[in-house]
């Protein structure tokens, strides 16, 4: 993830440790939804850097048709 001042990593370790000590609905919802968001975050940029590198090299997407083979590449989203 590129936001400054966020570990991936680091924040995901220190959830799992908080929320078992979490007991109100709004504390645990709010740490939910933050992990959600980081993935979401994180999805999104792995697909933008996965482009860049296939516009790049000159590979193709997953879930591209390769020409000649006559069916979709394998596709691990």
């Amino acid at each position: 993830m590129h936001t400054p001042g966020v570990d991936p990593c680091s924040y995901l370790a220190e959830a799992s440790w908080v929320i078992n000590t979490l007991t109100q609905r709004d504390q645990i919802e709010t740490v939910l939804d933050e992990v959600e968001y980081l993935f979401e975050t994180e999805q999104r940029q792995v697909v933008a850097q996965r482009q860049r590198i296939s516009r790049r090299t000159g590979t193709q997407e997953p879930g591209q048709v390769a020409t000649g083979t006559g069916g979709p590449i394998n596709d691990y989203q």
